[in-house]
């Protein structure tokens, strides 16, 4: 299917499932009774919400060039404002943007030495070995059809993308890290990096057939091994009460926190919702209990202890969600809506993080 007719078809396939849900309204509502009684996939203790959050704008990002977001990290430069690093969906050549907080002052960077199929995310992170300080990861993790033999993840560290260029800019990547997953082929959109040594990887799953969505598969991914392991199952359709486009997950950030602690926060970005999760990351153990030496445990187990569904003012195929520098919000932005109509530009908005009443 053409690139300019994506979001389109998404739209009627969007409206068509709701009319089909709507007509079967008894048994859409006897299946959701079930899926609340079904048992959690991560535990039954889990304290959670679900609340409307309030979204102002925070501006728009051109069509030309960013007409397809579907990334999106946050990063305090040099003068102290905030800049946003984003990245194009699958069909556009290797290479990502930065602009101001309001989308403008749009900045290219050309990759030279790394060939992408279908990026879907990206992130900033602590640098995985032996690169050093902070970096730009890049997801190339896509897989509509889900036949790909291996994913890779491109490094870049951020000292090298800190200067302001008005000029295209060539840059190389510094390191690419190939992974391939122990079940076979899964498509993906959300991404995040946890630590210097470990990523976070959360599946778009939908049932091929009858286009429903599943629950989400959550990988941990070795960045220094090359490494990856599905250590969770997020019923993100139980979640957000909904097994249509609300239950599949677009995008991911990570609040920014203490590498060495176990406990993370991620957001993750659906159709209708960001969802924030709450987890033990379980990678760190000591070797011994009379030893203070800390050592990784591989494969980690990663257990949900509170999650928050904020419920967000809808955007048209929102795909890409940061967490703002301090973490106490966070932002999310849509493909260009409706862009075969006539629309040149795509809306960034900002949410603030609400807690559990």
């Amino acid at each position: 299917m053409p690139n300019a007719l994506k979001p389109f078809a998404m739209r009627l396939e969007f409206l068509s499932w709701r009319t089909a849900s709507a007509t079967c309204s008894v048994a859409r509502s006897a299946l959701l009774a079930l899926l609340m009684l079904s048992p959690a996939t991560s535990r039954s203790n889990v304290t959670g919400c679900d609340i409307k959050v309030a979204t102002t704008s925070s501006g728009n990002f051109p069509k030309e060039p960013i007409d397809e977001a579907s990334g999106l990290a946050a990063w305090k430069h040099d003068d102290g404002k905030l800049r946003f690093f984003v990245v194009n969906d699958s069909g556009d050549r290797a290479r990502f943007f930065r602009t101001h907080r309001d989308g403008t002052n749009v900045e290219e960077f050309r990759i030279t030495n790394w060939e992408v199929l279908d990026v879907e995310d990206l992130a900033i992170g602590a640098c995985p070995k032996p690169l050093k300080g902070e970096c730009l990861a890049i997801a190339d993790i896509g897989d509509n059809r889900s036949r790909r033999k291996h994913i890779e993840i491109g490094f870049v560290e951020l000292e090298k993308i800190a200067t302001d260029t008005t000029k295209p800019k060539d840059i190389e990547i510094s390191k690419v890290v190939r992974i391939q997953y122990p079940d076979g082929a899964q498509n993906a959109e959300a991404f995040g990096v946890l630590d210097h040594e470990t990523a976070i990887l959360v599946t778009k799953s939908q049932d091929r057939k009858s286009r429903e969505a599943m629950p989400a598969n959550v990988y941990a991914i070795d960045l220094s091994g090359s490494r990856v392991a599905k250590v969770a199952t997020w019923d993100v359709p139980t979640w957000v009460k909904d097994k249509g486009f609300s239950a599949l997950v677009t995008g991911l950030a990570v609040r920014k926190g203490n590498e060495s602690s176990n406990t993370k926060n991620i957001l993750l970005l659906t159709y209708s919702a960001a969802i924030e999760v709450v987890f033990d990351s379980g990678t760190i153990a000591k070797v011994a209990k009379d030893s203070t030496k800390d050592q990784r445990r591989w494969p980690p187990s990663w257990i949900v202890q509170e999650r928050r569904v904020l419920r967000l003012d809808y955007l048209e195929q929102q795909e890409a969600v940061a967490y703002d520098e301090a973490g106490s919000g966070f932002f999310y932005t849509t493909e260009v809506p409706l862009g075969i109509l006539g629309a040149k530009t795509a809306p960034i908005r900002r949410a603030e993080i609400v807690q559990c009443p």
